[in-house]
């Protein structure tokens, strides 16, 4: 929905992710965030507009960078699991 907003014209500077519950079909990035292909393409598009994206599960906790989690934990940041293996 919010790549909607973007290719409409939407202006933000950064976006928080929070809450990406567990679901079988995804990947745990850290506490309380799982991402699948169909989040890791959204988010793709959404840093590709120039989008700082950040992780906090509650408004004080600290800010992540999601390009930082990615690279703690040692994946290719934004690159679909699918990518991956071709």
């Amino acid at each position: 929905m919010l790549c909607i907003w973007l290719e409409s014209g939407l202006k933000i500077k950064s976006l928080n992710i929070g809450g990406m519950h567990f679901i079988l079909s995804k990947k745990q990035l850290m506490d309380n965030i799982y991402v699948n292909n169909e989040d890791i393409e959204s988010l793709k598009q959404i840093y590709a507009s120039g989008i700082e994206i950040e992780v906090r599960i509650l408004p004080d906790d600290e800010k992540n960078i999601l390009c930082n989690i990615y690279l703690k934990k040692n994946i290719k940041p934004f690159v679909s699991q699918t990518n991956e293996q071709g």
